[in-house]
């Protein structure tokens, strides 16, 4: 992976992509969760962290690992950057997060699903 900065710090905002494979693994079936943590701006593209995980438990759907893999980069990842970032650049930063399951979307900004209530929540 190679990054550049162009950028003045007023314009960098911190951009986060989730995604996860479902039933990957072939001899337990559990799924894998993947992440990456960029610094973007109009001239700038630096990758900070990348998450690659198998999941503990095995999921009952496609839209089940994403959710999944969405809390692992956004809570693992996300979180205490965007707090590091803020206290470095004395100032609020934009976080955005990136998922390409409708379904977990959806959820998501619901904050809750009933097919997915056997998911704990912390």
């Amino acid at each position: 992976m190679s990054g550049f900065v162009g950028d003045g710090p007023s314009a960098l905002r911190l951009r986060v992509y989730a995604d996860a494979d479902f039933a990957g693994e072939s001899d337990s079936t559990k799924s894998t969760s993947g992440g990456l943590l960029v610094l973007v701006g109009p001239n700038t593209w630096f990758p900070i962290a990348a998450v690659h995980r198998t999941q503990t438990a095995t999921s009952r759907s496609s839209t089940e690992s994403e959710v999944v893999s969405f809390a692992e980069s956004f809570f693992s990842e996300a979180i205490p950057a965007l707090d590091l970032f803020e206290l470095i650049l004395e100032r609020q930063v934009e976080l955005i997060v990136l998922e390409d399951d409708q379904a977990a979307i959806k959820i998501v900004a619901k904050g809750y699903s009933q097919k997915l209530r056997h998911v704990l929540r912390n």
